[in-house]
């Protein structure tokens, strides 16, 4: 990562402009596809930045979905027109700007890690009740560790040495999705507080 930024910079994408209210480095797990493209564990993988969305960039307000999270390098600081704009809208819409700043973002930072197999379609209903007990079972925030000492305690019908095998036209494809509340990283270990499951038509 070349780019500097710091919590509240102002940043564009190029579509919108808002301000950086957290920054997360993540780093490759023996679960993450890029584990499976070939990187190594502990191996850096990217920097998450977090946005509370101001407006587009047509100066359009952002009245909802107002918190992304994308990776930091397609984001630039904002130019000299950006920061104009930015000023125009405090002057013309200061309500609206005011509700901008006091905005409670807490709830909407969060990550998703995605994880797919491929499975036959007559495990799909077990293997949605599986994750759901283990859940309940893990503590309210988890490493991937500990999700897999609760999975192999319940023998989870999941092969996850081929983690990432989605097919099209082969059986069915169940994902999990890793919830990451806060983008939170612990000696380069992501922390989750949930996972969802689905099955997935490709």
């Amino acid at each position: 990562m070349n780019k500097k930024f710091e919590i509240g910079d102002w940043v564009s994408d190029g579509v919108d402009i808002g301000q950086i209210l957290s920054i997360s480095k993540f780093y490759v797990e023996k679960y993450t596809y890029e584990y499976f493209m070939g990187k190594k564990v502990n191996e850096y993988e990217a920097t998450l930045a977090t946005i509370k969305v101001l407006c587009e960039y047509d100066g359009k307000l952002k009245n909802r979905n107002r918190i992304d999270s994308y990776n930091i390098e397609y984001f630039n600081l904002v130019n000299k027109e950006e920061k104009e704009l930015i000023e125009t809208i405090k002057k013309q819409y200061p309500e609206e700007y005011e509700k901008y700043i006091f905005y409670d973002q807490k709830k909407d930072i969060y990550s998703l890690t995605h994880i797919c197999f491929n499975v036959n379609s007559s495990e799909l209903d077990n293997l949605h009740k599986e994750i759901n007990e283990i859940v309940r079972l893990l503590p309210d925030a988890f490493t991937f560790n500990e999700f897999m000492k609760k999975a192999k305690e319940r023998d989870l019908s999941l092969d996850f040495k081929k983690a990432h095998s989605c097919q099209m036209g082969s059986g069915a494809n169940f994902e999990l999705r890793f919830v990451n509340h806060g983008n939170k990283v612990i000696n380069k270990k992501r922390i989750y507080t949930n996972i969802l499951s689905r099955a997935l038509e490709l």
